[in-house]
């Protein structure tokens, strides 16, 4: 390995982050009770899970990267690759923390070529993530369980353009999490626009952003490429003939998206974007739905190997990894600036309160019925931010006090702001979904062994979710907001599936027991007939001085007859009696 003394970094402001383009409306005179939002962003967060037991996590990034879906990707371990003018380009990230200061440096030794400097976005994807490995140790310490192996693929930027009567455009910066169980979570980031916006129009046009249809998706021409591919390759098996047609058609797109793809700059980068979809539609149908799922199925695509090309042709493709039938989706909110922000977060619990109730119950228009509702626990200790956790979204409203306080370590990105209070919100969707993953499994086990490994699995989840933390604040926020994910819910239903398929199991290992001893009954019943006449139905035969047949053979033949019809009985006897007693049971009425 070489190592080039250029990658290190020291964590302070070096670019500033890029400004999307937005559907919200220019800043207007606020009325006198609205609250205006100046600095903001929004984590549009979802998850779901795939089938699979255990996912190669360095493969999977070498893949995205490669199939240019992901310019970036980082593994927990530090692994690293990216893209260098169109070559895949891998390395080792080292963190050197600082706890005095509160600071930490970063490093990274190329595998290959000191050339192989990052550039542009792949850059500041690198920064980001080795910052938000940071925080997570910050958070969670260096040595907890929790979270798990991991990936963080950086995905660009995704453009959502409406056609309707009122022209908008929204950026998102994508950030897709894979875990090594099979749980993901992708995570579509909405930053302010420089001029601020009601809290009406915030909560209508950015909270519930998910509620808005969009004329077409741009993405980056490797993820149009692979979604088409995945789509085409997962709907079942193909004849020689027509994976030969495939090939071809695939060919086709692959020049399509070509021709298509534009080459943009937003901020200090450039990013190259293709339309996902042909944006004919009179409707507008695309929505942040579709752009998750597709994304979801993509990277399940990318898991599996799929076979490309002569392989694809010959030997048919290999089975692609299902999604799980289940979903989540909810936005996590960070407000940074806005009017009437007060120095302590207490105070903004008092003064904001009706806002932040808005928020959290995603509602654009003040309505007197939602004034009754009381406003969530707040869950943050200390006076310097708010901290309020619902199943449908999260909330997080600094101070100007804790903004000036963490002005230090100040970074382009509010990642000294945001990054590990998501850490945690990134725990927290890790384990809900995960015991989604447990109770999608928990009717599939076919044996007792296994369903004792389910319980022994689940045991040693909830040991580690309870020790994810040395922080006590951070083990009670925790906590509770995976009793407002419905976990222990969840819990007692994978305790519930077990125990009756441990119950399934035992029965059914019961009837095979029963049919085994059956037919053994009957092997060795068949098996003691000759026994039985020449041992006792020959000399009960001479003791009786019954008449006896002509001929040795023919006596014998009537010895074992007898047996026989002495042996059959008892054994009909003994496989009817369980079946009599099944008989005499009145059934249960419900």
């Amino acid at each position: 390995m070489k190592k080039t003394p250029e990658a290190k970094c020291d964590p302070r402001p070096r670019t500033a982050s890029s400004r999307p383009s937005s559907h919200f409306t220019a800043a207007t005179p606020p009325a006198p009770c609205e609250m205006t939002v100046r600095e903001w962003e929004i984590w549009h967060t979802y998850a779901t899970y795939l089938h699979v037991t255990k996912i190669d996590l360095d493969a999977v990034a070498r893949k995205l990267v490669e199939a240019g879906i992901a310019p970036y990707a980082m593994l927990q371990d530090g692994r690293t690759y990216w893209t260098s003018e169109r070559r895949v380009c891998s390395g080792q990230t080292t963190l050197e923390p600082d706890g005095l200061a509160g600071t930490c440096r970063f490093s990274i030794e190329y595998d290959d070529k000191p050339d192989d400097n990052m550039r542009g976005f792949a850059k500041e994807a690198w920064y980001q993530a080795a910052r938000f490995r940071y925080a997570e140790d910050r958070v969670f310490g260096a040595d907890s369980s929790l979270p798990p192996p991991y990936l963080r693929a950086f995905l660009g930027q995704c453009r959502l353009v409406s056609s309707t009567r009122t022209q908008y455009e929204v950026d998102l910066y994508p950030t897709l999490i894979i875990y090594e169980s099979g749980v993901m979570v992708l995570e579509l980031r909405s930053i302010s626009p420089k001029s601020p916006v009601l809290l009406s129009e915030f909560i209508a046009s950015g909270v519930n952003l998910f509620q808005f249809p969009f004329q077409r998706i741009e993405a980056s021409p490797g993820l149009v490429n692979l979604a088409a591919q995945a789509y085409e390759h997962s709907t079942g098996a193909r004849s020689f003939v027509s994976r030969g047609g495939l090939i071809w058609l695939q060919r086709g797109h692959e020049e399509s998206v070509r021709q298509r793809t534009r080459r943009r700059k937003t901020g200090p980068f450039h990013f190259e974007f293709a339309p996902m979809s042909s944006g004919r539609d009179v409707k507008p149908s695309e929505t942040l739905k579709t752009l998750a799922l597709t994304i979801f199925h993509t990277t399940a695509f990318a898991i599996s190997r799929p076979r490309s090309g002569v392989s694809f042709l010959l030997r048919g493709q290999r089975h692609i990894a299902d999604l799980g039938d289940f979903w989540s989706g909810r936005p996590h909110i960070y407000l940074v600036r806005f009017d009437g922000q007060c120095d302590t977060a207490s105070g903004n619990a008092r003064q904001h309160e009706a806002e932040f109730r808005r928020i959290l119950l995603r509602i654009p228009v003040s309505d007197a019925s939602i004034e009754r509702r009381p406003l969530p626990r707040d869950c943050r200790l200390f006076d310097d931010y708010n901290a309020y956790i619902t199943s449908a979204a999260t909330l997080c409203a600094w101070s100007t006090r804790g903004v000036d306080r963490h002005r230090k370590w100040a970074d382009a990105n509010r990642g000294h702001l945001i990054y590990e209070h998501q850490a945690v919100i990134e725990l927290l969707e890790y384990g809900c979904m995960l015991h989604r993953w447990l109770l999608g499994r928990a009717h599939d086990h076919g044996n007792q062994d296994q369903v004792f490994a389910a319980r022994r699995a689940l045991n040693r989840l909830s040991r580690s979710m309870t020790l994810a933390s040395q922080s006590g604040e951070i083990m009670e926020l925790l906590n509770y907001g995976w009793t407002q994910l419905k976990v222990p819910q969840l819990r007692e239903q994978i305790n519930d599936a077990l125990r009756l398929r441990q119950e399934e199991t035992s029965a059914f290992e019961a009837r095979t027991t029963t049919r085994v001893g059956n037919l053994l009954t009957v092997l060795f019943g068949l098996v003691a007939i000759p026994s039985l006449a020449g041992q006792v139905v020959e000399p009960a035969w001479h003791w009786l001085e019954l008449p006896r047949p002509g001929g040795d053979a023919a006596f014998q033949m009537l010895a074992n007859a007898v047996a026989f019809a002495i042996v059959i009985p008892l054994i009909l006897l003994l496989l009817m009696r369980p079946r009599l007693g099944r008989r005499r049971t009145p059934p249960t009425e419900l």
